[in-house]
């Protein structure tokens, strides 16, 4: 099966094609490292919420999925129960 890539999606640096696919390999910084396939690594990502930057938890109740530059830009204007 070949997949295609987007670069941008992940820094370089931790893409990395090894037994026939594309893995995302995490940084060291937790302590340890880990590798995901790419596929599964963006699935993850399209259920992510950030707001200028920072991530917010699928447990907050105003979790919308995508990136914003502020919590206005998620909920511009519409009905908050």
């Amino acid at each position: 099966m070949t997949q295609t890539i987007d670069q941008n999606y992940a820094r370089s640096n931790n893409v990395v094609f090894e037994d026939g696919e594309w893995w995302y390999v995490s940084p060291a910084t937790t302590g340890f490292k880990y590798r995901e396939r790419l596929a599964n690594h963006a699935k993850k990502n399209t259920t992510r919420m950030f707001v200028n930057g920072k991530y917010i938890p699928k447990s907050h109740p105003l979790h919308k999925p995508g990136r914003y530059k502020s919590l206005d830009d998620a909920w511009s204007h519409e009905k908050i129960d």
